[in-house]
């Protein structure tokens, strides 16, 4: 082979692998263009809307309507706070009294008071709107001690044993421990006189975190 000849043989193997160079990039190029289309496209179309569901309603697939659950009723033989109301609380007791329970029963302005006077209490308002035909009220004077004072909690008629029990707490604070000096003290509690009735009446005052059962022995007859 001629020196010419090498030399065009070299030139046309050169030539040829530019041509197959460009063709490469050519289609790459076409490729890209044709991916970039696709994209657009595909980000142009609408999203489909969902279909809404209903919910189901178990209570009508069960054939139930919606009612609110039936309030249960009271216990027959005790009643709950709207037959009685706090008139006064204060820490006072009778002079000529020895520290024992009082229980007393007024069923009248002047008995009334006469207690309120024993009980060395100033005057009650709400006492003036007590309607003594339908009302009575109730002294309930009792001990605790001087740091930890005891609150009125609840007033229960037991009707089988014509029973009114003034259940007042005495909860120790969980830091401190209750002195055990004595400290006296009074609740003064309308009653309706249609809970009570017209017969005879005891009355007990208990702790309802201490005290499960009622003595008999502690009863304080308030009506004979």
């Amino acid at each position: 082979m001629t020196k010419i000849g090498y030399i065009l043989m070299v030139r046309s193997r050169l030539l040829s692998l530019v041509l197959a160079s460009l063709l490469a990039m050519s289609l790459a190029a076409c490729v890209d263009r044709v991916a970039e289309d696709d994209d657009s496209a595909a980000g142009d179309r609408p999203v489909p809307t969902p279909v809404p569901t209903e919910p189901i309603d178990d209570a009508a697939d069960d054939g139930v309507d919606d009612q609110p659950s039936p309030t249960p009723a009271p216990t027959p033989d005790e009643h709950n706070g709207e037959w009685f109301h706090l008139l006064e609380t204060d820490k006072t007791y009778p002079e000529d009294e020895t520290g024992d329970e009082i229980l007393a029963l007024a069923e009248s302005q002047e008995v009334f008071d006469e207690w309120r006077q024993r009980f060395q209490l100033d005057e009650i308002p709400d006492v003036d709107h007590i309607d003594w035909e339908t009302q009575g009220v109730l002294f309930a004077g009792t001990g605790e001690s001087g740091s930890c004072p005891r609150e009125l909690v609840d007033v229960l008629f037991h009707e089988d044993d014509r029973l009114v029990e003034v259940q007042a707490s005495q909860d120790e604070p969980p830091d401190t421990m209750c002195t055990m000096d004595w400290t006296p003290r009074v609740f003064v509690i309308a009653l309706d006189q249609a809970v009570l009735g017209d017969d005879e009446l005891f009355g007990v005052i208990t702790d309802p975190e201490h005290d499960q059962e009622i003595d008999p022995d502690r009863w304080i007859t308030i009506r004979e």
